[in-house]
């Protein structure tokens, strides 16, 4: 009996390549405190380094791993003002600047335990398709109302609660529920919500809609100053 050939599943290549060849994501949306950091260090010189460093060949940028690479720095006393040039182990793909934006968000985004920041994740929404960065409809509803007015107004209100929302994925959906609530009323009563939701019938008709005005059929999150401009140029 033949033996069934199995499909081939598309790797990353494991490397050692140099520190000075790898650049911290400008837009990474974690952040992480120099608490976290010596914490992950005093974990590697327990069991030591073990992977999970993804390096973009294509663009010289860190997909995933920012704080073991932190952490590998203060081992190696590596810094801006004394640069220690040392050999890292790390995943190598090579992807477009969409898909690592994508992927940045996606390998951390059931994340519980470090602050995400929603200014600057609500700043990459346009640019990504959220379904491929692995966002779900409460993290999109979340990061729409981060705007830089409810920066001003209202964010720093609930900058505790933000910090709070540390749990296990289903308690901290529930949080996140409730957090919404408050910064949408907090909204409404200062200034009114800065998006609106459209419903179609079918899912026809919301793709013949989309395609008419030149969208992809499957977009979820369209910039509303954008489509004015469209609408009427």
């Amino acid at each position: 009996m033949a033996k069934k050939k199995l499909p081939e599943l598309k790797q990353s290549e494991t490397a050692i390549i140099k520190r000075s060849q790898i650049s911290m994501h400008p837009k990474n949306p974690k952040h992480h405190t120099e608490a976290d950091i010596k914490k992950q260090l005093k974990n590697f010189r327990k069991v030591g380094y073990l992977g999970g460093i993804i390096f973009n060949k294509t663009t010289g940028n860190l997909i995933s791993g920012h704080k073991r690479l932190q952490s590998i720095d203060l081992f190696y006393g590596n810094s801006p003002d004394k640069p220690v040039d040392y050999d890292v182990r790390v995943e190598v793909v090579e992807m477009d600047e969409k898909t690592e934006l994508e992927q940045l968000i996606y390998l951390d985004a059931r994340s519980t335990n470090t602050q995400q920041d929603l200014q600057l994740l609500a700043e990459i929404l346009p640019s990504i398709d959220p379904k491929e960065a692995g966002l779900e409809d409460i993290d999109i509803q979340l990061i729409v109302a981060e705007t830089p007015e409810l920066e001003i107004n209202a964010a720093q209100e609930y900058k505790d609660d933000f910090k709070a929302i540390e749990k296990p994925y289903e308690e901290r959906k529930e949080a996140i529920k409730e957090l919404k609530k408050q910064i949408k009323d907090e909204t409404f009563r200062q200034q009114g919500t800065p998006y609106i939701t459209l419903s179609f019938d079918s899912y026809e008709n919301k793709a013949q809609f989309l395609e008419t005005l030149g969208y992809d059929s499957e977009q979820t999150i369209i910039k509303g100053e954008e489509f004015f401009e469209r609408v009427n140029g």
